[in-house]
């Protein structure tokens, strides 16, 4: 008999054991119906009486800690409140006591601040806070609460927002975005050798991708472009990120253009979990896919016509991590966390760091034909090797971080600065170069490089909402403290930045 199931029988009760029929689950009896227990009961009723409601007591022993009448709703750019209830046994309130409450992202006090705040227990245990500013970001985020050991989240749900993208100064603001759309995702590329035709694409919260040109190099944007691919059922984009600015989309089983071109099936039953793509020094379109059977898949095409997929012999059915170098190159590495080889398995790149396992990895091709190759391990090491064919040099542990690096970028612009964050600030592959701690704590949930006549641009998206950038040129070695992008003050969702030389920054957020 459970220990739970002995503190409900009286201590003068006769031998009395729990039925058989009675499933027991974690220590404790699943339901004791009433019937179960006049069968089984030896004494007189009143104390059948007394057994039967004891329990309830007993399970109301343990202080709680709720949200009262969540889920929430709220409207986007509008404002709401919560309540917290905190209980001594799950009914009488507990006044007094201290309530951390934490935001969701992009939400703000009415003062503007976001840091979490401790309020006390009026004397019904509760803590009501009013006046919240809701942020234009549609979707479903969470409020936590935290008193001593308990803990509290519930969600809420923002709709009313309409996405908008704009560069980081400011100063440029695409066209307006369809009402009640927002940005997923967002991609951006150019076309010719000097880039004064930009391309912004983005994959829209209604299933439809989008794109705009700027045909002059300047700030001036044609009308959004609706992809004809896989209206309302798109699932990710990819572009060409090397003077081509070619737009991929895939509704998760095929594979389309912008325009609609389509590439031929996938294996029966193979979803698509990533999608990669570039072109070659010859106009070659190379599209690349990680299969939910564990490969990889290669397409390639000139002129609109396009092979039938081709299987990547490496590591098969173990595939998990797909990396392309957009450039002309169109280097290709695989991984099934514990090693990496080329696509068509021409080559092994040299044994990793024992134990090491490899959640990302990041390649490019520079000017003179050297391969550079960066991989980050679940254990925060950094780790990289050059080399050229199937001649690699052994891996090299970064002094970046050793332990803790949370995420890592290569300038993909045949330049191959090296660069390593452990989620406050930010050093090159060596160590020899440190950005500043981002402001107020701020952590980066996002990092993106490039180089642009020798100096390093790094742009990194902050926990608190914002885009920053600091530069600095590669013999001084010295960066500046961090500029907020002045687009989208505490709610941009999502950036991208123009592995090329004109540098270009498009930062997504929203408008109400």
């Amino acid at each position: 008999m459970t220990d739970e199931v002995m503190k409900r029988v009286p201590e003068n009760a006769p031998d009395w054991t729990l039925p058989e029929d009675i499933e027991v689950e974690g220590g404790k009896a699943k339901g004791l119906p009433r019937r179960t227990i006049l069968m089984g009961a030896a004494w007189s009723v009143p104390v059948i009486s007394a057994a039967i409601a004891t329990p309830l007591a007993a399970a109301s022993i343990t202080p709680t800690l709720e949200f009262v009448g969540g889920p929430y709703t709220a409207d986007a750019c509008g404002n709401t409140a919560v309540t917290v209830r905190m209980t001594t046994n799950g009914t009488t309130p507990a006044p007094g006591e201290p309530v951390q409450i934490s935001l969701p992202a992009g939400f703000t006090w009415s003062d503007g601040t976001t840091a979490p705040r401790t309020f006390t227990t009026a004397a019904d245990g509760t803590v009501t806070v009013t006046g919240l500013s809701v942020p234009p970001t549609n979707g479903q985020l969470q409020f936590t609460a935290t008193s001593g050991t308990l803990t509290a989240a519930t969600p809420i749900t923002v709709s009313g927002a309409t996405g908008s993208i704009k560069n980081f100064a400011g100063n440029v603001t695409l066209p307006a975005i369809p009402t009640g759309v927002t940005v997923v995702e967002i991609q951006s590329g150019v076309q010719g050798a000097n880039g004064l035709q930009q391309l912004v694409s983005f994959l829209g919260s209604d299933g439809n991708v989008y794109r705009a040109n700027s045909f002059n190099g300047g700030g001036t944007f044609g009308p959004w472009a609706v992809s004809p691919a896989f209206p309302g059922a798109t699932t990710l984009i990819t572009a060409s990120n090397d003077a081509t600015g070619i737009t991929w989309a895939t509704d998760g089983t095929t594979v389309k253009n912008f325009a609609g071109t389509t590439l031929p099936a996938l294996p029966a039953g193979v979803t698509v979990k990533q999608i990669d793509a570039t072109t070659g020094s010859g106009g070659t379109d190379f599209i690349q896919v990680l299969g939910s059977d564990g490969n990889v898949y290669r397409s390639t095409g000139l002129n609109g016509t396009y092979s039938a997929w081709t299987k990547s012999p490496s590591f098969s059915n173990t595939t998990k991590i797909l990396a392309v170098s957009e450039d002309a190159s169109a280097v290709t590495l695989v991984s099934d966390g514990t090693s990496i080889k080329y696509f068509n398995n021409s080559a092994t790149l040299p044994a990793l760091p024992a134990g090491a396992q490899i959640v990302d990895i990041q390649v490019t091709t520079a000017a003179d034909g050297t391969i550079t190759v960066i991989a980050r391990g679940a254990g925060g090491f950094v780790y990289r090797t050059t080399g050229s064919g199937p001649n690699f040099a052994p891996w090299q542990t970064s002094t970046a971080y050793p332990g803790a690096a949370t995420a890592i970028d290569i300038n993909n612009n045949s330049t191959d600065y090296a660069w390593v964050t452990n989620g406050t600030a930010v050093k090159n592959f060596g160590g020899t170069l440190t950005t500043p701690a981002l402001p107020g704590g701020v952590r980066i949930v996002d990092l993106q490089t490039t180089n642009v006549n020798g100096t390093n641009f790094l742009q990194v998206r902050g926990s608190d909402g914002n885009v920053y950038r600091t530069s600095s040129n590669a013999t001084t070695g010295t960066f500046p403290a961090w500029t907020k992008s002045t687009s989208f003050d505490g709610t941009a969702t999502d950036f991208y930045v123009n592995n090329d030389q004109n540098m270009n920054t498009w930062i997504a957020g929203g408008l109400c």
